[in-house]
């Protein structure tokens, strides 16, 4: 009897105890992963920068993002880095 009273009173603090872990781990895994998109968003916008200046220059024609697509890109970072 006196195994089961101990255990009843162990319980909810063992409970609370997991759930703030918990609850750390998954910051933690959404800060890290939060970092990673933005990361994969830097990479991919200086990969089509760097595209879109060789196909410009191959045809002779302006080089750099033209400003559309440049105010496009700079609103959905803006977007991604306010909603997380």
């Amino acid at each position: 009897m006196a195994l089961h009273k101990a255990l009843h009173e162990a319980l909810p603090k063992l409970y609370s105890e997991l759930y703030q872990s918990s609850a750390k781990a998954l910051q933690k895994l959404c800060t890290n992963l939060y970092k990673a998109l933005q990361k994969l968003y830097y990479t991919l916008y200086q990969s089509l920068s760097h595209a879109v200046n060789r196909a410009r220059s191959a045809q002779g024609g302006s080089k750099g993002v033209s400003p559309l697509s440049s105010k496009i890109y700079s609103k959905l970072y803006l977007k991604l880095d306010t909603e997380l």
